[in-house]
């Protein structure tokens, strides 16, 4: 089975090993680029690309996932091996994923660490069986000690309300943002503080490489990637740019962008940041979707445009 192996730390600059998108992590803890939530990345890669000839396609039945979508089987096994790899690290103290309907988990005491970590366990599933790009994304933060869970409180509600407290933090406080996607190659992309770094998986030694360092969108794309399927709820404004950007301007010298979509995030974002051009999403399962991809944006430079629902 693929690993993280010392190769891939020993790659990091000395000075980003320490630091976080907050400034630093748990003065306590190892280093954030060694966090348990990176190691999930290889295992799950191993069982997408066996789930054409291990019957891990299709649906796995029972209730959707917290946005109400139908959920692969793919989805739960990824969402428990992530869960189980968290919960046992002694690293984590809250869990929050896109696949669970109920309010965030608070790591039993025995195990609860000093991070919470929000996570989709696999973006894109409706892609699986058709073997097209899907990809894993996480965000760590500190916890917030005002918010630790009572472990002594006689009412479970009181806990759950604090777990909800640590996940709600503003994005400006993530330590660490990261995505894998899993397509032709398992490129593993984080940050921790400063810049970007893209880690392929080489499958000849079962560890990352880094395979793009310091990563930088670049100034003008040719391409854009939007669900036009939404095109009747866009407002006006974006209408009018969607229009004109098909018709050529000066920023692609006069040629008309072309479309790419693959309807997975972690695909199409991973696309944009290396090839520029315009990317645009308008429901994320979760808010916290929109904040792992900000930490990755404003780390990333390049020219960015925000557009009004």
């Amino acid at each position: 089975m693929p690993s993280i192996g010392p190769h891939f730390t020993s790659q990091i600059p000395n000075n980003l090993a320490n630091e976080s998108c907050h400034g630093t992590h748990h003065p306590d803890d190892p280093p954030l680029i060694d966090h348990p939530t990176i190691s999930v990345s290889p295992q799950i890669s191993s069982l997408v690309q066996k789930a054409g000839i291990s019957g891990m396609t299709g649906l796995a039945g029972g209730a959707g996932n917290a946005s109400g979508e139908d959920q692969k089987k793919l989805d739960v096994v990824s969402n428990e091996i992530f869960c189980e790899v968290l919960r046992i690290s002694g690293r984590t103290g809250v869990i929050a994923s896109a696949e669970e309907e109920d309010v965030p988990v608070a790591v039993e005491e025995t195990y609860n660490g000093n991070y919470v970590v929000v996570f989709d366990p696999l973006d894109g599933s409706s892609n699986i069986d058709a073997a097209v790009s899907t990809g894993s994304i996480f965000g760590i933060y500190q916890s917030d000690q005002s918010c630790v869970p009572d472990w002594g409180a006689d009412d479970e509600g009181v806990v759950q309300e604090k777990c909800i407290t640590n996940v709600c933090q503003p994005g400006d406080n993530l330590l660490a943002a990261g995505y894998c996607m899993y397509s032709s190659s398992t490129i593993l992309t984080l940050t921790v503080g400063h810049g970007v770094y893209s880690f392929t998986l080489d499958p000849s030694i079962g560890e990352f490489v880094m395979s793009h360092e310091d990563v930088k969108i670049p100034a003008t794309g040719k391409i854009y990637s939007f669900n036009e399927g939404n095109f009747v709820n866009w407002e006006p404004g974006l209408k009018e740019y969607m229009d004109a950007i098909k018709k050529g301007g000066k920023a692609n010298d006069g040629k008309p962008y072309s479309a790419r979509y693959i309807g997975s995030l972690v695909g199409d974002f991973h696309r944009t940041m290396l090839y520029g051009g315009i990317y645009g999403t308008f429901i994320f399962i979760i808010v916290w979707a929109t904040r792992l991809t900000s930490c990755f944006i404003h780390r990333v430079p390049g020219r960015r445009r925000q557009q009004k629902r």
